[in-house]
This record gives C-alpha cells, structure tokens and sequence, in this order.
C-alpha cells in the first residue's frame, strides 16, 4: 500500500513544489505552467478567499469546465481550509440550487457562460459570494489577444455587484502575503462530490484527506512499471469534478508529474498535444477509444509516446480492446471503482497481461481487512448510508457516508467504518 507522510492535500502538493519548482505542472491551451507558478496562484487565490471572509470548513463550490483556473482553485481552496465541492459546469439551474442547499455552499466559483444561471439561483441558494472566471484569464496576453481577434474563445455576459468578484483580479491584487499554517488533519473534511447514483437527486459524498491521499497516491502510481511518476504527462481526459479524473489525473500533482488539461474533447487537438507535448499517459472511457479508432485521420497523428492507455468508467468492449492493440500494439489497461471508494477499487497492473475483460487485482487499500476511522461522524450534514444489516464488497478506506443517501445503491457502508465482503 502506498504510504504518505502527509495529511493534508496541499502540504503534499507544497512538498512536490519545493522539489520539483521550475518543472512543468499542469499544460493549459498550449502554456505550460510550473509548480512554481501554480503554487503561487493557489497560495494567492486562498489568500484572496481568506480576505473574502471564507472560513476553515466552509464550502465553496466549483462551477468549471476543465482549466488551469479548475486546478487553482482546487488547491486554493484546500490552502484555505476550506471544502471544496466540484461540479460539472453543464449542471442547470435546477441543479445548482438543489446541491448548492444540500451541500450548505456558501461561496461559488463560476464561468463567465454559465453565470447567468448562478445569478438566477442566487436569492434561493444564499451563496455570499461568487468568483467569476473567464477561461482565458490565466493565458499570456499574445494568446489572449489572438483568441479575441478570432473569436474563438466562448464569452458569457456578467454583472457587477456587491458579492461578485473576478479571479483574475484577486490573484493580481495579492502580493503573496503570509498565510495561516496548514494544521493537518487527515479525517478532515476535504471535499465533497457528488453523484447521480440511482435516484432523482445527486448524492453528495464527503472525502477527507486522509481517504483522498490514500486512494489518489495508489491509483496515480499504479503506471510506475511503465514511466517513472516525475516523468509522466497525462492527459486527463475526465472531468476533474469527477473521482475519475481526480485520482487518476489531477493527483499527479502530488507526485511530481504534469497534467495536460483540454477544456474539452476534441480528437484533433488531443491527438496533436500527445505528439506536442510527448504525453505519456491517456485516461478516457471506453467511448472515447471508440472514437479515436474511428477518427479519420488518426494515421496522421504519432501518438507513440503514450505507454499508458486507462479505460475506466464503463466496460471497455472486446472487441474496441482488441482493435487497440492491433493498432497500437498494446493494450488498454481497465479498472473499476466508484466515487464511495474515492475512485479505483481494482485496476489491471502493468506487470502482467490481464485478460479481456479484466479490472485486474484489487487495490491495496480497497482489501479486505483494511480499515479507517469513521468519517461520517466528522460531517455533521451527512449521515450513515445504511443499516448494519447491509454490507459492502469492499473493505475500508471508503467514505462511511453520503449525504441523503439514497434508498438503492450499488454500495452500502456499514457506519461502522468498516465494510465486510458480501458472503
């Protein structure tokens, strides 16, 4: 099992930045930024958070497409002390209202195309503040210029007002001052995401550090036979609101890698910044390698580079599988996992040949006989999932709560905090 020293997010992704300083960490729309750069506008926008009257535990909201403002704010928000609950930035109204009240956010970051939708749900949310991004901001100013001129970058229309702010000018207004120190907590509420499961509403699942260090550190270093973790570039395709992007991408920030952000799929640009940026390493869903096998001018692209080729979120069918490696001459490597379980619960090693269909072995902390503290007693909002009658298939470390749990679910925790195999 991996171990860290740390129990806190940032204080791992702070002790990567001072080894690991001018090496590039997130790549965004061609700019490459480096942990140096990153640390620093995570440092002031929690600063800027702080000034805002943003306290330790309390929820801010990410409302963002993928971007380098997606990841600052992200650590920003850890920085802070605060909660952080990421959500797609396709959500509608109805749904923003709905986990903005469950969640009890108090403070929204939002794009500047979807802020007509925050300001509409505003009144009912209570939200005290709202940070506007435009998704260019953090780009050099040549790119932002050609971008106008072209009109290729999407714009959306805000408004000024008491309670509305923009990150480009909080970051720029910051000199850098002193923080509070990180006082780490590893059952600390981290962030909370949420998942559509089988009922109406999403159900908000509260991660603390401790469990998100833990699970991330095993899944991102699960490719380590194959590249050395400050060697890998990985683009990660998910969504970073999502477990599986988060995991399995964003967390090699917490190891030394670089993380290549695309604001959206698009084949031809992806395709073009494997070959760019000589990315290591693809995480997508099986969909995604359908549509990559058949795009049709693959055969212009090198994508050789690549060793490491992860298929999560759906079965990956045979035959898409099969076609893969007659192509490429490897193979796509699978797992399994849930948002419950902070993401993988077993993934294909990179060692052995696994066999069609396959999700490989179980991960170490996922095993039985594992444990954790009970979290759910630590989130005052949340509460156990289910009775003691129920069991899970997998052992602890998991999240022994979702908040609203929902009356169906492909896992039940027992609030015990330690979840037994089905017999």
């Amino acid at each position: 099992m991996t171990s860290t020293p740390f129990h806190n997010i940032f204080q791992a992704f702070d002790a990567v930045s001072d080894r690991r300083g001018d090496h590039t960490a997130v790549i965004y729309l061609g700019t490459r930024y480096s942990y140096k750069t990153v640390r620093e506008m995570a440092n002031r926008f929690a600063a800027s958070l702080l000034d805002l009257g943003v306290t330790r535990e309390e929820r801010v909201m990410i409302y963002l497409p993928n971007a380098i403002q997606w990841v600052v704010s992200w650590l920003g928000i850890q920085r802070a002390g605060a909660v952080c609950v990421p959500i797609t930035f396709i959500y509608t109204p109805s749904d923003l209202s709905y986990i903005a009240r469950d969640s009890g956010s108090t403070t929204i970051i939002c794009a500047d195309t979807n802020f007509g939708y925050v300001k509409r749900v505003q009144a009912e949310t209570g939200f005290k503040r709202v940070i506007v991004v435009r998704m260019a901001d953090l780009l050099p100013g040549w790119k932002r210029g050609f971008g106008h001129l072209f009109d290729i970058i999407p714009k959306g229309k805000t408004a000024s007002g008491e309670n509305v702010f923009h990150m480009k000018q909080l970051l720029d207004s910051r000199s850098g001052g002193a923080l509070p120190d990180i006082s780490p907590d590893g059952q600390a509420l981290a962030e909370i995401l949420y998942t559509g499961g089988t009922t109406r509403h999403p159900k908000g699942v509260p991660l603390s550090h401790d469990l998100f260090l833990t699970s991330a550190l095993e899944q991102i270093r699960i490719s380590e036979h194959l590249i050395p973790v400050e060697e890998n570039v990985i683009l990660g395709n998910a969504p970073l609101f999502h477990v599986l992007g988060q995991t399995c991408s964003l967390a090699t920030l917490l190891v030394g890698g670089a993380l290549l952000i695309l604001p959206k799929i698009n084949l031809d640009a992806a395709f073009d910044a494997i070959y760019r940026f000589q990315v290591r390493s693809m995480i997508g869903v099986p969909a995604l390698y359908r549509m990559m096998l058949e795009h049709d001018r693959l055969d212009q692209y090198d994508l050789s580079s690549v060793k490491y080729w992860y298929s999560a979120g759906d079965v990956l069918p045979v035959e898409v599988g099969r076609r893969w490696k007659e192509r490429f001459g490897t193979a796509i490597f699978q797992g399994y996992g849930a948002t419950e379980t902070c993401g993988g619960v077993a993934m294909c090693p990179t060692d052995i040949e696994s066999p069609p269909k396959s999700v490989g072995r179980t991960c170490p902390p996922k095993r039985c006989g594992s444990s954790i503290r009970p979290f759910w007693s630590r989130c005052p909002r949340a509460s156990p999932a289910s009775s003691s009658s129920h069991q899970s298939t997998w052992s602890a470390p998991i999240s022994t709560s979702r908040k609203n749990p929902p009356l169906h679910s492909s896992i039940s925790m027992a609030a015990s905090g330690t979840a037994r195999p089905i017999s």
